[in-house]
Formats: C-alpha cells, sequence, structure tokens
C-alpha cells in the first residue's frame, strides 16, 4: 500500500514532496503556527520544527508557537500558564473555528495529520477533525504529515490534496 500512494504521488505531485529545511523556511519571524491537536499531533513535525528552530534560531523567532497559546489548560501547560510562559485564551472549542475563520486568531501555518492520499486527490483528517479543519481553511501554509495508520473517516475531514502546500 506504501508504495501505490508514495508513487502515484511523486509521479502526480512531485511538488507536494519537499525536505523539511525547505518547508520550514517558509515560516517567517512572528508568524502563527498552528499543530494539529490531541491524537492527530502530527508530532514529527512537531519535534523537527523544534529542531529547525534551534538550529536557525533567528529564523522563526517570535512564532506564535513557541509562545504556547492555549484553549485548554491541562497537565502539559497549566504549569507555564502559571509561570506566565504561556498565554490562555478562555473559550468553548466549539468556538475557535470561528475565531480562525474571521482572523480573530490568525493561523498563519498548520501543521496537520492526515491519511496518505486516495485516488481522487483527497487526504482525511481521521480522528482529529475538531478545530483542525478550520485551521487549514484558514492557513496561508498547509504542511501534511503522512500517516498511514490514520483511518480515513466520513463526516467533514477530506481535504483536497490541492490544499496542503
Amino acid at each position: 500500500m506504501t508504495d501505490d500512494w508514495l508513487e502515484r504521488l511523486r509521479r502526480d505531485h512531485p511538488e507536494k514532496l519537499r525536505p523539511l529545511d525547505e518547508i520550514f523556511a517558509r515560516i517567517r519571524r512572528g508568524q502563527r503556527i498552528f499543530i494539529g491537536t490531541g491524537c492527530g499531533e502530527p508530532q514529527f513535525l512537531a519535534r523537527s520544527l523544534a529542531e529547525y528552530a534551534r538550529e536557525h534560531p533567528k529564523a522563526i523567532f517570535d512564532a506564535e508557537l513557541f509562545r504556547l497559546n492555549a484553549f485548554f489548560v491541562g497537565d502539559g501547560a497549566r504549569d507555564a500558564v502559571n509561570r506566565g510562559l504561556a498565554d490562555y485564551t478562555p473559550v468553548f472549542l466549539s468556538q475557535v473555528p470561528d475565531l480562525f475563520r474571521r482572523g480573530l486568531v490568525p493561523v498563519d501555518v498548520a501543521l496537520i495529520q492526515t491519511t496518505p492520499p486516495d485516488e481522487h486527490g483527497y487526504v482525511n483528517l481521521g480522528i482529529s477533525v475538531d478545530i483542525v479543519r478550520a485551521a487549514v481553511e484558514s492557513a496561508a501554509i498547509v504542511v501534511a504529515q503522512v500517516n498511514e495508520n490514520m483511518p480515513w473517516l466520513d463526516g467533514d475531514g477530506s481535504i483536497p490534496l490541492s490544499r496542503i502546500d
């Protein structure tokens, strides 16, 4: 299965496969970076971006990702918020897509995790549609980490490959 979708992508959309340095070089100072949520977090992309930032500290200095803005204060963010190292925006999760779409919480770059593309040129957000769909619709740059184990789910989680940079 891997070879089928990957070979099809290489053949039909070679521009979609880029080295990480080239991808992250498109992120500019001060941009706001959204990272997919929960079980849909693109962990490889998040680690790679952090590594890129360590190696190129001035490249994406002051990007909002590195100043966490949490919509929910769980165990992972509570200490940082309490110490003033992160921000907390009290909002219902159901309100976040509208904040993205109206530009009240701007999203410049979205790092997401998807299924492999299907034969029709779509990927699927699988188990993590929640606010990710609105982030994808709002972001100027969308970077996808493909996960062959992400299930394809019915509903509003399909995205045309043309939307992925």
